[in-house]
């Protein structure tokens, strides 16, 4: 007989949804579903995703005729129940949809694949036919199948966020060793990704707010990321060409580590004990920043003829107040105190300053010491020569481009929600025209009047569907004007009205 753990990883799809989780979660899982599986959609992050599960029970026409010659009896294969797999792995043809509606079962029953759940004319699980989606497809599906059959070794958040920024980098995708070129990456998937973007709505980068889920993936995992997205940013990140001149993962010249600590009041002085490091582009050069768990950070530069330059210090942590409180207790002078520090006179003057202490030396004006405030002699202005804004006609103008704005939007494909920072940010000017309500009262007007609500775009979205359902050639359906409308079951009798009232006659879901 098979255990838990076996019967786990051969007969269910929990590879696949732990395939990018650390060796504890996974052992977790296993346990888990030996005995209660209360928490494993939460604990996976399953539920919260924007990622659905299919629908209906998915099969492919090859793998059943296969099936039928071997055992003489159909099955369930796991690898076409994924989300997002959409083609044939094995035979690389569109797989079909089962009649039979999965929520509206019991969860524990039993469906059995045979001739009246698995019929020869089943609904096509992707509306795309051309070369270019079906490879990608074809592709997305190959990859999910490998999660689920040979998953990769486990990892945790840091090792992934450090695995997709080293891809990222060897593409020319970064612009320091910590921020990625997101307007670069976002564009360059929405190119690859363009001709699945009907069949597979999540292939939209920007979902997820903040930058989206594409740019999440580039910076620390705070939550659960679904294996779909990983699957599509690995597509694109691993094929990209890489660069000619990427960004190096720590430029060579300093060093390969660990670095010494320069902190003069730490026991450890001098010590090769900080083991990790950042760095920037300051224009031509290259800073890079050292710190130790002292609380001491200091820099060094790299010229753009590679030379190495000297420290250069930038934080003391928490063992400067007490030395600098000792300092004054003794008597000692500003220069020895410097000395004991490794500062210079005025850097102590102005680190007295910051922490609130008051020095008893006298060393001029400290460095970034806050002035006090002068009252200075108000100077006569000019008048200025250049004619003041009408703003009456301004008001005019902007509401035009407001309302031209918001019908560019309604006409882009796939749809996006028309709201009033979609047509800011469309006429480049985010929240310019929230901050002058008072004298463009036209434009504000209008964009009001121009934004959709969340029910108004489903729905537009869902008129969209039906139009690709009523000109695809095939027998329109409600239930695949849903899935291209990446709408939820609910919406149902209303896509079964207006697809009746598109089409002349009545039709069913």
């Amino acid at each position: 007989s098979m255990g838990s753990d076996v019967l786990c990883s051969r007969l269910t799809l929990a590879p696949y949804y732990s395939a990018f989780s650390s060796e504890e979660t996974r052992a977790w899982l296993t346990e888990a579903m030996g005995a209660s599986v209360a928490s494993v959609h939460m604990r996976l992050g399953i539920i919260a995703s924007r990622v659905s599960r299919p629908k209906s029970p998915r099969y492919c026409p090859g793998c059943n005729a296969e099936a039928m010659e071997r055992y003489g009896e159909l099955y369930w294969r796991r690898t076409h129940q994924l989300p997002g797999v959409l083609v044939c792995s094995a035979h690389a043809i569109p797989l079909r949809e089962s009649p039979i509606i999965l929520d509206r079962l019991n969860r524990h029953g039993y469906l059995a694949a045979d001739v009246s759940s698995c019929p020869s004319d089943g609904g096509r699980a992707c509306c795309g036919d051309d070369p270019a989606s079906l490879a990608l497809l074809h592709a997305i599906a190959v990859r999910s199948a490998t999660l689920l059959t040979d998953p990769p070794p486990a990892m945790d958040a840091t090792e992934i966020e450090l695995r997709y920024r080293d891809m990222a980098r060897r593409a020319g995708l970064m612009r320091t060793s910590a921020r990625v070129d997101v307007e670069r990456l976002v564009d360059g998937f929405r190119g690859r990704f363009a001709p699945v973007s009907r069949d597979l709505a999540v292939a939209d980068p920007t979902l997820g707010g903040g930058d989206g889920w594409l740019v999440a993936m580039t910076r620390r995992h705070r939550k659960a990321v679904h294996p779909l997205f990983h699957v599509l940013a690995t597509m694109h990140l691993e094929t990209l060409p890489p660069a000619c001149d990427p960004l190096p993962a720590r430029p060579s010249a300093f060093g390969p580590g660990p670095w010494p600590c320069r902190n003069p009041l730490a026991a450890h002085f001098g010590a090769e004990v900080i083991r990790g490091m950042k760095w920037y582009r300051n224009r031509d050069a290259v800073v890079g920043v050292f710190a130790c768990s002292c609380g001491y950070e200091y820099t060094r530069g790299i010229a753009p003829s590679g030379k190495l330059g000297p420290p250069r210090y930038r934080t003391f942590g928490p063992t400067l107040r007490p030395a600098l409180v000792a300092a004054m207790a003794e008597g000692a002078s500003l220069r020895s105190t410097a000395r004991r520090l490794g500062l210079d006179p005025k850097t102590v003057v102005t680190e007295m300053h910051a922490l609130g202490l008051t020095p008893p030396w006298s060393c001029g004006k400290p460095r970034r010491a806050s002035r006090p405030f002068s009252v200075r002699p108000q100077r006569r202005r000019r008048r200025s020569a250049a004619p003041r804004s009408d703003w009456i006609t301004r008001d005019r103008e902007e509401a035009i481009k407001v309302r031209h704005a918001a019908s560019v939007l309604r006409n882009q494909s796939p749809p996006v929600r028309v709201t009033a920072a979609a047509i800011e940010r469309h006429l480049g000017r985010r929240g310019w025209l929230r901050h002058r309500r008072d004298k463009l009262p036209l434009a504000n007007a209008a964009l009001d009047d121009a934004g959709e609500t969340v029910t108004a775009f489903q729905r537009r979205r869902l008129a969209r569907a039906i139009d690709i359902v009523l000109s695809d050639g095939e027998a329109p359906s409600a239930w695949r004007a849903i899935k291209i409308a990446g709408l939820r079951f609910d919406w149902r009798d209303e896509a079964v009205a207006m697809l009746a009232a598109r089409s002349g006659r009545p039709r069913v879901a």
